[in-house]
Formats: structure tokens, C-alpha cells, sequence
């Protein structure tokens, strides 16, 4: 579960301080919903090398994407892998910090219920004029009708309801303007956070319903299945050496980030031009992190702990499966983490003294 959108808490004087603890406790959240007690254990010193890799955006032109929409039927038989499966293009406008998304979804009812509806969270409603829809449609192109928008959320009645097994697709176009405030979806003078930036189907409980709970200011309320994303990222007027984090690794054409994502609860994304970065190996999975340069000497240190906290969840719960997960320096307190990904607050970073 997780928690997005909301205001972020405030420090008191008393500044918390960086420790092992902290990056175990983000790791272990981000592979499994279980804490268990943390033993003592031998220190791993990774290596630590610059990553050449990691993608940068230069182009400054202005190029509209093309959206295709899927061929598939309204309705269908369910197909052999029934999880969601989510293909987003996205382009974001630096200079006006506006994203326009196409995006299409495809659904399987996995319960032994008829739904009568379908339930879209989309958490940036939540917030006044941040989110636009453009237009709604099946993947057959007919229009979909009489959406009931809520905070927080798009129900959409269904005509004929939908049997277990039954899938059904649909496509969404929306734009979204970044508020300007420290978070997990914003935009700062230092980064811009995509998280819970696109519209997702919650579980679905055999006679009992969607599960879609009503934030509180603080704390983990989502709850997110397993799914497979295709995503295609852009980014236009992007001034130079701009760096592109994700919850995924991009393969790179022409101008976009093309990322496939399979098994996962969320994709989220973080950009800026002042990222430096580093990454190591723990086990098979690729460590990389995305920190501000004036934090060099405790990023190598968050580097490090991170990858003590994955050999440690491979003693207790047996071989991770990722092979790719990104630490990112957040403007926000605190941090949070997502499939892939997690933020740890700058002032874990500032407050560290070398123990």
C-alpha cells in the first residue's frame, strides 16, 4: 500500500537521523508486505561506480505523439495471463510542467461476481485542477457514457455486466498540471515526481467490492494488485543533461523512454537536472541511486545500506526476483516507496554524521 498526494508532514526541531534501519525498512517494503526483526549481520561494502548509463534528455523540440488505440473488443474472453495490463504514453512539457497521457487499459474479472461498474482510482483528483479529462473511450472507439467522477476516483457503469473471466478494455486521455510542491507527484526547483500519475483499477473482493479507501492526511491507504505496464515517456523544451529515474529500466528510442514492466503494483518516475548517480550489484539485482551532489559522502552510505538490506531479505525470505531497484534523494520528508523505487528524505541524507 502506499500513500500519494497528500500533504507531507513537517519536522520538528529534533531531525531524524540516517541508520541502516531506515533503508531496510524502505527495501523490505518495496519487495514484500512483512517486517520482520532485523538480526545483526556482517557489513557489505559494494562497489561503488558512476552509472554511464543512466539516460539523459537534450531534445528541446516540440513533437506530438501519436496514440493508437487498441484494436481490442469491448468485451472478451479472458486471455491466458488475466492480470491488468497498462500501455501509457506520456509527454511531459518541462517548461509548463503539463503531462498529456494516452492511456489504455485491459481488465479481466477475476471475482465470481457480475460487476455492474468499474472503479478507476485516480489520485491526482484529489487535488483542485490538477487533473483534465480529455476524453474516455472502449477500445472498440465508442465512446464511454455517464462516468461519475468523485474524489479520488471515476466510476463507470457498465451496460451489460461483467461475468467472471470476462475482460474488457478501455482508453483514456487526460492531462495533468503539476502542482508546485514538495511530494511524490509535483514538481520542485530541484525534481519532478510522477508517482500515482496515471489511473489504475483497484482490487476487487468477492462480494464485498472494489477496494478504494478515502485518504487520511497520513499514512498507507492503496492497495494495489499485480500488473503489467508498457510505457513510452517523452519529455519536450527539456534543458540539457536532464536525468530520467524509474521504477524500471528504459531502453531508449529516439526521443522516448520505452519501459515494459511485468508483476508489478506501480511504475513511477523522477527527473531532474541535478541528479548525480551511482550503482552497485547486490546479488543479481542492479542498485541505483539518484542523490543531490552535495550529499555525496552519506549517498554512498544509503548506497551501501541498501544493498546490505537486500542480501538481508534474501537470508529471510530466499532469492529476490527484481533484478532492478532505484534509490532516489527525495525534496519531500520522510520518503516512501513503490514497486521498484523508493525515496528517502534529504534530511536523512543532511543529518548524517558518518555513524
Amino acid at each position: 500500500m502506499a500513500r500519494n498526494c497528500l500533504p507531507n508532514p513537517t519536522f520538528t526541531n529534533n531531525k531524524p537521523h540516517f541508520s541502516f534501519k531506515y533503508c531496510a525498512f524502505f527495501v523490505i517494503l518495496v519487495f514484500t508486505a512483512c517486517t520482520p526483526t532485523v538480526p545483526n549481520f556482517p557489513t557489505i561494502q559494494p562497489e561503488l561506480t558512476a552509472s554511464p548509463e543512466t539516460p539523459t534528455v537534450t531534445s528541446t523540440q516540440t513533437i506530438q505523439p501519436t496514440f493508437t488505440p487498441s484494436p481490442s473488443p469491448t468485451v472478451t474472453a479472458a486471455p491466458q495471463d488475466d492480470q491488468t495490463r497498462y500501455s501509457l504514453t506520456a509527454v511531459l512539457d518541462y517548461q509548463t510542467q503539463q503531462l498529456s497521457v494516452q492511456e489504455s487499459i485491459q481488465y479481466t474479472n477475476r471475482s465470481m461476481d457480475t460487476l455492474n461498474d468499474l472503479v478507476l482510482v485516480v489520485e491526482p483528483t484529489f487535488q483542485a485542477d490538477l487533473f483534465t479529462l480529455v476524453e474516455a473511450s472502449w477500445s472498440d472507439g465508442d465512446p464511454i457514457e455517464n462516468i461519475l467522477p468523485e474524489a479520488g476516483r471515476l466510476t463507470i457503469p457498465l451496460q451489460t455486466g461483467l461475468t467472471g473471466g470476462q475482460s474488457i478494455g478501455l482508453q483514456l486521455t487526460y492531462t495533468l498540471n503539476l502542482p508546485q510542491t514538495p511530494g511524490t507527484l509535483c514538481f520542485t526547483d530541484r525534481q519532478i515526481n510522477l508517482t500515482g500519475w496515471y489511473a489504475y483499477i483497484p482490487p476487487y473482493l468477492t462480494g464485498q467490492g472494489w477496494v478504494a479507501h478515502t485518504p487520511s492526511s497520513v499514512g498507507e491507504y492503496q492497495v494495489f494488485e499485480l500488473a503489467d505496464y508498457t510505457v513510452q515517456f517523452r519529455i519536450d523544451n527539456a534543458p540539457a543533461g536532464l536525468v530520467v529515474a524509474s521504477s524500471s529500466e528504459a531502453v531508449i528510442n529516439s526521443e522516448w523512454y520505452e519501459y515494459h514492466q511485468t508483476d508489478a503494483r506501480t511504475f513511477s518516475l523522477s527527473i531532474s537536472p541535478y541528479y548525480q548517480v551511482i550503482e552497485t550489484l547486490a546479488g543479481t539485482t542492479t542498485i541505483r541511486e539518484y542523490y543531490f551532489i552535495e550529499d555525496e559522502f552519506p549517498a554512498q552510505t544509503v548506497l551501501t545500506a541498501t544493498s546490505q538490506a537486500i542480501s538481508f531479505y534474501s537470508q529471510i525470505f530466499g532469492p529476490n526476483d527484481r533484478d532492478y531497484l532505484a534509490v532516489i534523494e527525495g525534496t519531500f520528508p520522510d520518503g516512501m516507496e513503490y514497486d521498484g523505487m523508493y525515496y528517502l528524505g534529504e534530511e536523512y541524507y543532511q543529518s548524517y554524521n558518518g555513524n
